[in-house]
């Protein structure tokens, strides 16, 4: 680089010398004070400190007061850092920076969510179903006693439309036990474990398997998918939402079940226990077979036979 041209040394009354780690390390002070700069902003705020050091060891400070007393300083900002990121750490070493927690998190769940993809137990019923209308009607009014829902019963309430896809991700005893008509079993979820959103490293290995399903799917598989809206359900809700996430950003049209089994389990207690109250509240089952047969609030009906 050519030298400055500019006589700098007949404009300033003063040259103060700070070295490049001072430079560095009061520009991180400043951008972790909410005042994001470079090196050469750190440069000039610790020139200033300095200079005032050294007025009050003189015990000249004073001199550069105003007439009410007051010193009024100013320093310039006159870079920002991104293009010094790699510098900040040769720098200064790793003891100017916190040690980061659940790195691996950085390779991983990198795709967008969108509540929009998350659908109500009742709603993704209506959207994915076809429903016998006079088969949950006698669902609905039955004695609650004898009104165990499983797998059986709703074959025969639900019919999974053509051009729909249901995906359940728990493990295959559970799919066994009770699923939703038509469901599709790809166990990548574990039983009895926390949500995939408070612990990073079951979240890590819940991602990793489900972008290396969904990645390159086989025929099988790429033919329940292509072409068709998916319906992806788990236990609580929340490991479908991540496959929701994978799923949307390979091009599918999918969506979960927020809350998932417990949710489709606490909508069938509660109707139990509207029918055990002799209520006339309103339960999650009712309100679908007001949706289906259009009476009541609802004055269209959402899913056709």
């Amino acid at each position: 680089m050519a030298p400055v041209q500019f006589p700098w040394k007949k404009s300033v009354d003063h040259i103060e010398e700070v070295d490049s780690h001072n430079s560095f390390s009061k520009s991180l002070d400043l951008c972790r004070n909410g005042i994001v700069c470079g090196p050469s902003s750190g440069f000039n705020l610790t020139g200033l400190f300095q200079l005032i050091e050294k007025r009050k060891n003189e015990g000249s400070l004073s001199d550069l007061a105003g007439p009410d007393g007051t010193i009024n300083c100013v320093f310039l900002c006159c870079d920002l850092p991104y293009q010094y990121i790699s510098e900040y750490f040769d720098k200064l070493g790793e003891s100017y920076f916190p040690s980061i927690k659940n790195e691996d998190l950085l390779k991983v769940d990198l795709y967008r969510y969108d509540e929009k993809w998350e659908r109500t137990a009742s709603d993704a019923l209506a959207a994915f179903f076809d429903v016998d209308r006079g088969a949950l009607l006698d669902m609905v009014l039955a004695d609650p006693k004898s009104a165990s829902v499983n797998t059986l019963d709703l074959q025969n309430i639900l019919r999974s439309r053509q051009d729909t896809t249901i995906i359940d991700l728990r493990q295959p005893q559970d799919f066994n036990n009770f699923h939703l008509p038509g469901a599709v079993n790809m166990p990548f979820v574990p039983d009895n474990t926390p949500s995939p959103f408070s612990d990073a490293k079951l979240l890590e290995g819940l991602w990793k398997s489900l972008e290396k399903g969904f990645k390159t799917p086989g025929t099988e598989l790429q033919s329940i998918l292509h072409g068709r809206r998916v319906l992806l359900t788990c236990y609580d809700g929340d490991s479908s939402r991540v496959a929701t996430s994978v799923l949307r950003a390979k091009g599918y049209e999918a969506d979960s079940i927020r809350g998932g089994f417990q949710a489709l389990n606490k909508m069938r207690q509660s109707s139990n226990q509207t029918s055990v109250n002799g209520t006339r509240g309103s339960s999650p089952w009712a309100e679908l077979s007001r949706e289906i047969l259009s009476v009541g609030p609802s004055q269209s009906a959402r899913v056709s036979l």
